[in-house]
């Protein structure tokens, strides 16, 4: 039998470890940085639609709010030009009033009275149906009357029955349209 003597040393094998370590830190590094890069691109992808949904939104936002200006402009206008119109048409009710009430007989007096821009509804008591009949005429003589209505005349009964009915006379209450001539309102307006 032989034997055989080695007298050369062994070649120690390289320790591979660190290596390993250092490729499994640079692969996990590389890990790392991959899904750095694609979670940042992804995310600003996402601000970009973000951004783009935010210019849109203030661009609709400025769109309605210029629509609603113009509409609320529109509506000042509107609301301007109606209360235009209707200083046109209002009639300061107070001296036609006083005139009214002036040829009233004594015991005559307004049960209602209802003014719009060109015409007067009232109803009046009267002691006696001489009375309106004179109230209707002088009404018909005025200068800015244009139309006088009898629309109605009615007896109101006596609330006390015993009251003597030859003593106390009921009431007449008459019910008149009056429609107004604009020269009245021109000159009313005017404080002529």
């Amino acid at each position: 039998m032989l034997m055989d003597i080695n007298l050369l040393e062994e070649k120690e094998k390289p320790n591979r470890l660190p290596y390993f370590i250092i490729g499994i830190g640079l692969l996990a590094l590389l890990f790392l940085a991959a899904s750095t890069w694609y979670f940042d691109s992804r995310l600003s992808s996402e601000i970009d639609i973000h951004k783009e949904q935010l210019v849109n939104l203030t661009k609709r936002q400025s769109v309605l709010q210029d629509s609603l200006n113009n509409e609320e402009l529109n509506q000042r206008m509107e609301l301007q030009t109606a209360v235009k119109k209707e200083k046109n048409n209002i009639l300061p009710p107070v001296r036609l009033l006083n005139d009214l009430i002036s040829l009233l007989p004594d015991h005559g007096y307004f049960a209602s009275y209802l003014f719009t821009s060109s015409q007067i509804e009232l109803t009046v008591k009267f002691d006696s149906f001489r009375d309106a009949a004179a109230y209707t005429n002088h009404l018909s003589q005025k200068n800015y009357v244009t139309n006088v209505n009898l629309n109605n005349i009615s007896t109101e009964p006596l609330s006390n029955s015993s009251l003597d009915p030859f003593k106390y006379r009921p009431k007449y209450s008459a019910s008149y349209t009056v429609e107004l001539t604009r020269e009245l309102i021109s000159e009313e307006r005017n404080g002529k």
